[in-house]
This record gives C-alpha cells, sequence and structure tokens, in this order.
C-alpha cells in the first residue's frame, strides 16, 4: 500500500472513530449544554437553551436572538432579538419614548422571579401609571454573573445606541467574588485568536466530542492553575479601586449620553443566623458604591433601607443574594420615586405631577 493510500486510510479511520464517539456522546450526554462563558466557576456545564455565548469585550453575553425558556423549572424566560429579558422594544432614537435601562448581575436579570415580577417590568408598569400617555420603555439588560467591567465596557459599546433616559445600574456582589478557578481578575481574561476563532469554536461546540474534549482540556488547565496559585489567595473578580472606578465611568457615560444615573446598593447575606452582622453593607464594596455615588452626585437606592434586617427573611427565601417577587416590589417602588424626581427635572414635557405611589397599586 502507498504512503498516500496509508495516510488517506488513516484519515477515514480516524473520521469514523470520531463519527461513532459523537454518535456514542449524543447518547451519553445528551442533556449536556455547551458552556459560553469563560467563567466555569459560574455556569459549569449549564447554559439554558444555550443563552450566553463568549465575547471577546465583555468574557461573555447574551445570544441576540429570541428564546424562550424555562430555567430550573421556575421561572419562564423569554429573551428579545437583541439579548434583553422581555418584549421587543421601538428601535432608534424617539422623542415619544421614555426609555430606562437596566444593567446589572442575575438580581437584575431576576433569577427566580417571573419577568413580570423583576423590578424592571414593576417600574415600568409603574411609570405607565404615573404619566398616562407617556409612552413608557424598561429594558432589562441584566446579566447573571456580570461585574461592573462588563457593565462598563458594555455601555462604552451599546449605550449610543440605546438613547436612555435613565439608567439604574446594579453591580458589586460579583466584583466581590473571588476570581474562581481562573485565579484572575475579570480585567486580565484573555481570549485566544480573537473574533473568528470565537466563531470557530461557537460552531464547533454543536459537537458533544468536541464539548467533551474542550471541557475536559479547560478542567485539566483550571487545575493546574489552581495548584499553582494556591498560595496567591482569594482574587477579586475586580478590585475595590477598579469597582469605584468602573462605578463613576459609568455615571459619567450615562451623563455624556443624556441620561441620569441611579445606583442600586442590594444586600448580600453571608449568614442566615447572623444576618445584622454578616451583610452586604458591612463590605468595602458597598461603602465604595456610595462614595462613588457621592463622588458623582448619584442617587442610590439603599437594600438597607428597603429590607429591614428583622424581616429580610421574606425577602431572600430561595438564596442569600436573589430577592423574590416581594423584593423586587419594593426595590421598583423607590426606583419610581426617584425616576419621577429625575423625569421632572430634566423633561419638562412630563405633563401631570403624580406621586409615586406603591409601583404595586393591588399590594
Amino acid at each position: 500500500m502507498s504512503r498516500r493510500r496509508k495516510l488517506l486510510f488513516a484519515c477515514l479511520l480516524w473520521g469514523l472513530v470520531a463519527a461513532a464517539g459523537e454518535v456514542a456522546l449524543r447518547q451519553v450526554v445528551f442533556a449536556w449544554e455547551p458552556d459560553y462563558t469563560i467563567r466555569l466557576d459560574f455556569f459549569n456545564s449549564y447554559n439554558p437553551a444555550q443563552l450566553y455565548q463568549q465575547d471577546p469585550d465583555l468574557l461573555y453575553r447574551h445570544r441576540k436572538r429570541p428564546l424562550e425558556f424555562t430555567w430550573q423549572e421556575k421561572p419562564r424566560v423569554r429573551i428579545n432579538s437583541e439579548g434583553f429579558r422581555g418584549p421587543e422594544r421601538t428601535r432608534g432614537r424617539s422623542t415619544e419614548v421614555y426609555r430606562v435601562l437596566c444593567i446589572g448581575n442575575s438580581v437584575t436579570f431576576g433569577l427566580y422571579v417571573e419577568e413580570h415580577e423583576t423590578f424592571a417590568a414593576i417600574l415600568r408598569q409603574a411609570l405607565e401609571h404615573a404619566r398616562p400617555g407617556r409612552r413608557i420603555e424598561v429594558i432589562n439588560a441584566g446579566v447573571a454573573g456580570y461585574t461592573s467591567f462588563q457593565g462598563r465596557r458594555y455601555l462604552e459599546r451599546e449605550l449610543s445606541d440605546l438613547d436612555s433616559d435613565l439608567i439604574v445600574v446594579e453591580f458589586g456582589i460579583n466584583d466581590a467574588s473571588d476570581g474562581g478557578f481562573l485565579k484572575a481578575p475579570d480585567s486580565e481574561v484573555r481570549f485566544v485568536g480573537g473574533r473568528r476563532m470565537l466563531a470557530l469554536r461557537d460552531q464547533l461546540r454543536h459537537s458533544r466530542l468536541f464539548f467533551v474534549a474542550e471541557t475536559l482540556l479547560t478542567r485539566l488547565r483550571v487545575d493546574i492553575l489552581t495548584r499553582l496559585t494556591e498560595e496567591q489567595g482569594e482574587v477579586h473578580r475586580v478590585s475595590i479601586e477598579e469597582y469605584a472606578e468602573n462605578l463613576r465611568a459609568i455615571a459619567d457615560l450615562a451623563r455624556a449620553h443624556g441620561a441620569e444615573p441611579i445606583f442600586l446598593n442590594l444586600p448580600y447575606l453571608r449568614d442566615w443566623n447572623h444576618p445584622a452582622r454578616e451583610t452586604w453593607w458591612s463590605t468595602e464594596y458597598a461603602r465604595m458604591m456610595d462614595e462613588a455615588a457621592w463622588s458623582r452626585a448619584v442617587p442610590v437606592v439603599r437594600g438597607e433601607s428597603l429590607f429591614p434586617l428583622a424581616r429580610i427573611g421574606e425577602i431572600y427565601d430561595v438564596d442569600n443574594m436573589h430577592p423574590n417577587a416581594l423584593g423586587h416590589r419594593r426595590i421598583a417602588d423607590e426606583l419610581l420615586r426617584l425616576a419621577l424626581r429625575l423625569a421632572d427635572k430634566a423633561k419638562p414635557m412630563w405633563e401631570t405631577e403624580s406621586e409615586p405611589a406603591d409601583a404595586a397599586r393591588g399590594r
């Protein structure tokens, strides 16, 4: 047999082996979803309806295509063609629309609550009630796991196309979290090969064989990195100094585009048994948000005033960082009060005055 035929036979044999492996893996790991995020500690192999894809600027983002799926039995999630949770919006600039952009992590996204229970959806309904006849849009651009690093980059890239009047900013918990298996801050994570390589890998991940091989290699790399950095200690995804700078930059970006920012400084319970001692408010990051807001004259919604510690179990009944529907409603009430104050100051065409009654008129 000639050398050329041997090579051809070997390629054919490997092709058959790969095809057989693909078929076998589809039977064994048919329920696995490819991981489109660089942070394996956040999502591992769980990526509902292939919601996420890698992004060289943001590390990962929602896919820009309509999706509907159920997240861990509840809630039902609807993603629009721009990757936002909720309905489609009016494209382009329009003086007829008062638009609120909500950026943040899984709290803004509304993990564990239905779409109509998120503070973004409640705020839209409340603004429509407070200003009848005015077109209102509230965009829920929350993405689970996001930090202020990603929020700042997102606004730098997308804000000019969103033409917002008000921007609600909710970051902090993930900024303060450990860098995870990668043991690296968000700002130091790099992709190999750029956008073209990401696009190629995105297509290859449809193959279960490629997915399993990539997962095993990634976990091997992660194990090596973890061993090499065991003595490094905790590495925050965003340092406290960078966190403050990101918040100030976000406020400056908002105003440069004609929008007013509002910061959300929400709680995180570290110890259910001692909530007053172990809360997000006691951390340096929470204090830094207050300082950044003060330096830019940005109003702050503080969970400390919304969620009394004595009754905080009524708000956090699923885990220690994601408020339930009642918590979202209270956030929306306070946002409504601030939004009306800012809007009436900046938008004289709002014709009627109205007291910011509870966002949930029927609660």
